[in-house]
């Protein structure tokens, strides 16, 4: 069996947080599957949406898929910037499993790792596809508390 390990993102700062916990996926999960998708078929709007010097967007972050071995791990990237290979930003988690990495390093990424977005504009929060599915694990009354604070609309 294979898990996927995700951070939680608490709303401490609507941001990845140094103390998110980590909770493991498995990687056949259908709800964290559809959310990966969905994330990856609207990527290229979060970018516009980036990139755009008019627009009251704040607070960009990236979850991004890193790989050490066997083990595979999703964790926040924020800021970033877009290099001409992919990506580049600083790490906001403190990893579990990637002993290489640790909170605040430089991560390099391509588009392909990105496994989710977020970002919050005149007060919504969009994107955190994966923090929906995550707290859907972490039981109905938690998830909805945090779902509320956290300003998410998660679909049931």
């Amino acid at each position: 069996m294979k898990l996927w390990f995700f951070f939680l993102a608490l709303p401490l700062s609507l941001a990845a947080s140094a103390n998110d916990p980590v909770v493991p996926i498995h990687e056949t999960n259908i709800q964290m599957n559809a959310a990966i998708a969905r994330a990856q078929r609207e990527v290229d709007g979060f970018l516009a949406e980036r990139s755009n010097p008019r627009t009251t967007a704040r607070d960009f972050k990236v979850k991004v898929k890193v790989t050490s071995g066997t083990q595979v791990e999703y964790m926040w990237v924020t800021p970033f910037r877009t290099k001409q290979s992919g990506f580049e930003g600083i790490l906001k988690n403190h990893p579990g499993l990637v002993r290489n990495l640790r909170w605040g390093d430089t991560v390099e990424f391509t588009r392909e790792q990105i496994a989710d977005w977020a970002y919050i504009k005149d007060g919504v929060q969009y994107g955190h596809y994966t923090t929906c599915v995550v707290l859907s694990t972490q039981g109905r009354e938690f998830a909805a508390k945090e779902a509320k604070s956290m300003g998410l609309r998660c679909e049931p």
